[in-house]
């Protein structure tokens, strides 16, 4: 209990009550001061209840009638609230609290938050003494609670002593909780991919991961731009920058007068979905914060003193309406404070042309490159099922580089030029699994399962189509699991004779269970399968999260299907397509951009396909759409002699699909031959060049 007989002391106790009344303020949370409590031992001492804190015993303190209640609240919580109104300015909210623990008898001052526009400081001046030293504290001095010590708050600090009505106070823990969720998976794989193992470069040539971090630290702009097409690898990029300052971030030996970390502290947050207004988009953001009631504005995190944030918003163009909400979240971005960042990715078609901030534009992969990720993907795959330790990783390479990158992709002028990006390798692998897995029939068209249905079966028609897909679809983050598990499982290792000779890494072969080999799929159905991963993948992203599955799944199907029609029934010999003059068209447009099959070109109705082998597959999808076959026959025969070289390439894959669906391909060898001679014999008109 304080003994309170001098100026000194009631300095001490005003001292101890103002650091726990401000750190109070600032946490909104209650504080304590204990009293009849060694330090040292935290055993209880006895007698408190016969003490008192002024220098002569209270009116009836010793009157054995006054009760025991009355002496606290007159004798002690009285006493200590005049002293307080005397020395503390303004004045806190604190009671005194008194009982029995194991029959000893116990009080505290309990100091609660007051929502006051000043800090707590001193009313008075007061010198105090300490051996051979003497301390002055002046009037309006500042304090508050640092470990067990009171300490003085100088001017250079007294803009942290923030109420917490207007800034949120975060924990130690809390901030811990919100760091560390960036510093595990997916995050740290992320990171490990971009920065170790295959790093994505700026249109320059730079890695982008070193180019974002180094504009965040230089500060010049609030906002910066990563831009690319549809799984270059956008997403990954971020996650792997959200891990890298997550790392960068320390937590200082002594944060005083209130702990915060040192460092860019990240906060990354998957954009797509629906939202009708702001309250929608921040009630989202506020879970990064680890807080769900909406106590405090979002906003005001970012103005806790001393903090700087980077705000990570990934697939700006996967908001549903995105052109509808993208001007209040751009108003919203430039009402944020200084201290923080702002990294947004989105497909380079969203962007505003007014739009100032810097932009990093992911580039494409080159075929050398498209190598180097498919190996890494496929030993990466392997790493996780390796049960034979004699069984290298550099074998596993070995293998995958001859087996299929050099017979199977290399030499394929239609799928090599569509691997440009890491979301196409990954539709590789996949159907190389499948294959592998000896499934009876391959994902040979764009049907989607139902996301969410209650029904189990694998098999779903789709109306306007012809055939059922017997494989359930699956999301990216599925398909990338069911790889890694199953992909290369089955390999064994032939005998490998000592010869004295440079060690080489040992010859593999691949065995599906109880199949006596692999077959893999041919090259022309293998790049529609990649193409028609490119549609699904997309079309999911629309059902996971915006709740409008069946009006995304139609429009999306519906899209491709109109794009495929019109490649077959334009001139095939343009990589170019010119739009009819029809609204309607716009979700076509939207949808064949956002997949990556198409690229804007000059001119209100024209685009350009990606690729020849993406016009290619997408035109033989179009013949296969086609219910009527005489039509189908005759525009393939027309075509052949007009532009023999794309005919010949759309009727591979427009067979291969026919093939897998246990239909007669559409024309033999000898066929081609003979009709090539006999079209060019007839006056077919040839069809108008599809310029813009």
């Amino acid at each position: 209990m304080y003994k309170l007989t001098s100026d000194e002391a009631k300095g001490e106790f005003a001292r101890d009550l103002i650091a726990f009344a401000n750190v109070a303020r600032r946490t909104g949370r209650n504080c304590y001061i204990v009293f009849g409590i060694e330090d040292d031992t935290r055993e209880i001492v006895p007698g408190l209840e016969h003490q008192y804190p002024g220098k002569n015993p209270p009116k009836g303190w010793n009157n054995p009638r006054v009760s025991l209640a009355d002496k606290m609240t007159n004798g002690v919580d009285k006493v200590l609230h005049e002293i307080a109104s005397d020395w503390v300015s303004p004045s806190p909210d604190f009671g005194l609290e008194w009982g029995w623990i194991d029959g000893k008898f116990v009080s505290y001052l309990e100091i609660r938050p007051t929502a006051s526009d000043e800090p707590f400081a001193l009313r008075r001046s007061f010198t105090k003494k300490h051996k051979n030293t003497q301390v002055t504290y002046q009037r309006g001095d500042k304090f508050i609670r640092y470990g067990s010590s009171t300490k003085l708050v100088t001017r250079e600090f007294e803009h942290l002593l923030v109420p917490i009505r207007k800034v949120p106070y975060l924990s130690p823990e809390e901030w811990h909780k919100i760091l560390e969720g960036y510093r595990e998976e997916p995050f740290s794989q992320a990171y490990d991919w971009v920065q170790n193992r295959f790093p994505l470069y700026e249109e320059h040539g730079e890695k982008a991961l070193d180019l974002l971090l180094k504009a965040i630290q230089d500060g010049n702009h609030a906002v910066i731009r990563v831009s690319g097409g549809a799984g270059v690898g956008k997403s990954m990029l971020l996650r792997a920058l959200s891990y890298a300052l997550a790392e960068q971030v320390v937590w200082p030996k002594s944060g005083f007068p209130t702990p915060v970390p040192h460092g860019f502290v990240p906060l990354h947050m998957e954009v797509r979905g629906q939202y009708f207004n702001r309250d929608d988009f921040e009630a989202k953001l506020r879970l990064l914060f680890q807080q769900k009631d909406a106590q405090f504005p979002v906003r005001n995190y970012f103005l806790i003193p001393e903090t700087q944030w980077v705000l990570l918003l990934d697939g700006l163009d996967e908001i549903y309406s995105w052109e509808h909400v993208l001007p209040w979240l751009q108003d919203w971005v430039k009402q944020l404070p200084p201290s923080v960042r702002v990294v947004l990715s989105a497909r380079p078609y969203i962007w505003p042309e007014k739009e100032h901030s810097p932009v990093f534009t992911i580039r494409a992969l080159g075929p050398d490159e498209a190598r180097q990720l498919f190996l890494a993907r496929v030993q990466d795959l392997y790493r996780d099922a390796l049960e034979d330790e004699q069984l290298t990783l550099e074998g596993v390479a070995l293998w995958a580089e001859q087996e299929l990158w050099e017979n199977l992709i290399q030499q394929n002028e239609m799928l090599l030029p569509l691997l440009t990006r890491p979301r196409s390798i990954d539709a590789v692998l996949y159907h190389l699994q499948i294959a592998k897995d000896g499934d009876e029939r391959l994902l040979a068209d764009l049907e989607f399962s139902e996301l969410g249905s209650e029904e189990t079966s694998t098999e779903k028609t789709v109306e306007g189509g012809d055939f059922a897909v017997g494989l359930e679809a699956k999301t990216e983050a599925q398909a990338d699991s069911y790889v890694g598990e199953e992909i290369l499982a089955g390999f064994e290792m032939e005998d490998v004779v000592d010869t004295g000779q440079e060690e080489v890494p040992p010859t593999l072969e691949i065995f599906a269970e109880g199949k006596e080999e692999v077959v893999w799929p041919s090259p022309p159905l293998l790049a529609f399968l990649v193409v028609s991963y490119l549609w699904e993948q997309e079309v999911q992203k629309y059902a996971g999260s915006w709740g409008v599955w069946q009006t995304r799944e139609h429009d999306a199907i519906r899209s491709r299907e109109r794009i495929a029609s019109l490649a077959w029934d334009l001139d095939w010999r343009e990589e170019r397509l010119r739009w009819p003059n029809e609204r309607a068209w716009d979700v076509v447009r939207f949808y064949g951009e956002r997949v990556g099959v198409l690229e804007p070109e000059r001119g209100a109705f024209c685009e350009r396909f990606a690729s020849l082998p993406m016009r290619w597959v997408e035109t033989a999808y179009g013949g296969w759409k086609r219910e009527k076959k005489v039509q189908r026959w005759l525009k393939l025969a027309r075509s052949l002699a007009v532009a023999p070289q794309q005919g010949q390439k759309v009727l591979e894959i427009l067979n291969a699909i026919l093939v897998d669906n246990g239909r007669a391909p559409l024309l033999s060898q000898k066929w081609e031959k003979w009709l090539a001679r006999i079209v060019g014999r007839f006056a077919f008109v040839n069809p108008a060049r599809n310029t813009c």
